[in-house]
């Protein structure tokens, strides 16, 4: 499911145990009739589409494996990922902009932790480029050493800016440009999609979990890899 694209403007909300921008994802999902934070079975849902339950994770994938595998036993499931593309960041009065700006390829980041899962048909997997305002607060000492002893307040959704669904493994494969020469290397796509190595050895290694993409020699020490048939 995709809503329209759409920019949040002074968007009042009740904050509980989550920050502003997970409630304002699931309010944007969630559609006339939809149920939030709804149970099913042992879980809580985030927003239930029909017959589709959606999944909302801003986090790590790594502590949603069991709740992924016991949910798609019996229903259909979209695990939503927002990445962001765009973050600025507020320190008291002053305000800039993030350095880092990350794509749809970032979900790969995550999917490392369950690639398997990807086979089944009842999961899809969405990713949503985001843009965000972080708001930071001096607390002497007391915040994050990263952040210069600034803590993280809060997060707000700003922008949603585009989003795609994969809804089998075969989907993954558009990341492999057409005019790439096939066998490759993990180099040979890191140079063709001007990416970073590391993240191009995670989407090989999902690709190969869920079997869209198979080993199929070696160039030097380095794996030659071809998309699977079928």
């Amino acid at each position: 499911m995709q809503g329209n694209l759409f920019l949040l403007q002074n968007h009042n909300i009740v904050i509980m145990a989550e920050s502003s921008f997970h409630v304002q994802l699931k309010e944007w999902y969630a559609k006339p009739g939809d149920k939030v934070e709804h149970q099913v079975g042992d879980y809580v849902i985030d927003v239930v589409h029909d017959d589709l339950l959606i999944e909302i994770q801003t986090q790590s994938f790594s502590a949603l494996k069991k709740k992924l595998k016991n949910l798609t036993k019996d229903h259909k499931v979209r695990l939503v990922h927002p990445v962001i593309s765009d973050k600025w960041i507020t320190y008291g009065d002053k305000k800039r902009l993030s350095p880092k700006h990350c794509t749809h390829l970032n979900l790969f980041d995550e999917l490392v932790y369950i690639p398997k899962l990807i086979t089944n048909p009842n999961l899809s997997v969405e990713t949503v480029l985001v843009q965000v305002e972080e708001s930071r607060k001096k607390k002497d000492n007391k915040g994050v050493w990263r952040r210069r002893n600034w803590s993280l307040i809060d997060k707000r959704l700003i922008n949603v800016t585009d989003s795609k669904v994969y809804h089998q493994p075969s989907d993954f494969l558009e990341i492999i440009p057409s005019d790439l020469e096939l066998p490759f290397t993990n180099r040979d796509l890191s140079k063709k999609i001007d990416q970073p190595i590391n993240l191009v050895r995670k989407m090989t290694y999902c690709l190969r979990k869920m079997g869209a993409l198979q080993v199929v020699g070696k160039k030097g020490n380095a794996f030659l890899f071809m998309p699977c048939e079928g």
